[in-house]
């Protein structure tokens, strides 16, 4: 039997920007601080998002109703600059805002990296992100909306 020697490349990672947008926290900074001071970001659903009136009652067996009318809002999802990424305002209408938060925190986090982006791009760099939901899709393709050729563009399956 031929023994085989084996070992193992450590492989060093650094952290070096990081980036976020929370309910009731506009950056890393301030959800940190949020986290530290216990602060809850879970607000009662506002009148611009849907009516109360119409789609909430705490009545289980009524039909056609949440039962909660709580949430975890992200503001300034309409303050994208879609001339700063090169993209038409018609395809910025379309664009889910989960889209344009990723566009723009993924440049935050080159920010906060503090290292200028063509050094970035030549070396073995790597951005994680987490996005869920396919709300905005639902909304964007609702039968009554006209037919538009950058609807739904993006990462949905």
């Amino acid at each position: 039997m031929k023994k085989v020697a084996t070992t193992h490349a450590r492989t060093d990672i650094a952290v070096i920007g990081m980036s976020c947008r929370f309910p009731g926290a506009d950056h890393h900074e301030q959800f940190w601080l949020n986290l530290k001071q216990g602060k809850n970001s879970i607000a009662e659903i506002t009148p611009d998002r849907w009516s109360l009136e119409e789609y909430y009652s705490p009545k289980f067996e009524q039909a056609n109703k949440s039962v909660s009318k709580w949430c975890g809002l992200v503001e300034g999802v309409e303050r994208f600059d879609h001339q700063f990424f090169n993209i038409s305002p018609r395809e910025a209408n379309n664009m889910d805002p989960q889209q344009r938060l990723l566009l723009e925190e993924t440049w935050h986090c080159v920010e906060d990296a503090g290292v200028a982006l063509r050094e970035l791009q030549a070396g073995n760099t790597a951005v994680y992100m987490g996005v869920m939901a396919a709300d905005y899709r639902q909304e964007a393709s609702a039968p009554h909306l006209e037919t538009d050729s950058y609807a739904a563009l993006g990462g949905y399956e």
